[in-house]
């Protein structure tokens, strides 16, 4: 049984990482490997039922046909989802989109500002050490090592919003563990409360 994603950063494990690795000077480029991981688990997350036998959390190919219809098919699509945060932020992020291709990016693009913006809060009010400069330009950093990917990851979503989102294995990208125990263990000292 799947759990109910969220967009709250205090109930996601895998992106509570990439503040971790932020917070303990990992480079950009391990974070954008995260963050990668992260991107690809999450929407492949929301099409897990939350509930045993229930439905998919999100179904993005509904969504995308109903933003295709108009605004008021996407509404009711959200009101389907019953207000599920994913499915609200589709809405959201995609009104204006010029193509299925540009809501997806856009899609992708409103899910890592979300942890982002709240990786940024909970880093700054850690340690006092994170300035909003230094760690906005980490992640703008880790952003802009991620472009490509995001791209053929929309492309991919898109075109089949049913099939899940897979990496692109190749000899020059490092594989990151899903799970690590230090990472682990650090999470435990980081004070997720703090706010």
């Amino acid at each position: 049984m799947a759990e109910n994603e969220s967009l709250d950063l205090g109930r996601s494990l895998r992106w509570r990482r990439v503040l971790t690795a932020l917070l303990v000077g990992q480079s950009t480029e391990h974070m954008a490997r995260l963050v990668d991981i992260c991107i690809r688990r999450t929407v492949n997350a929301l099409r897990e039922p939350a509930t045993r036998n229930g439905p998919c959390q999100v179904r993005h190919d509904e969504l995308f046909e109903a933003w295709e219809r108009g605004p008021q098919e996407l509404r009711r699509a959200v009101r389907e989802h019953q207000g599920h945060d994913f499915a609200v932020l589709f809405s959201q992020s995609t009104a204006g989109a010029a193509s299925r291709e540009d809501a997806a990016v856009k899609y992708l693009g409103a899910i890592v500002d979300k942890y982002f913006d709240q990786i940024k809060h909970r880093s700054m009010s850690w340690d006092g050490v994170h300035s909003v400069l230094t760690v906005s330009a980490q992640l703008e950093a880790v952003r802009a090592r991620l472009e490509p990917d995001m791209k053929r990851y929309a492309a991919n979503l898109a075109r089949s919003p049913k099939k899940s989102l897979v990496s692109k294995r190749g000899a020059s990208r490092g594989r990151v563990p899903a799970f690590d125990t230090e990472s682990v263990l650090k999470e435990s000292l980081i004070g997720l409360g703090h706010e």
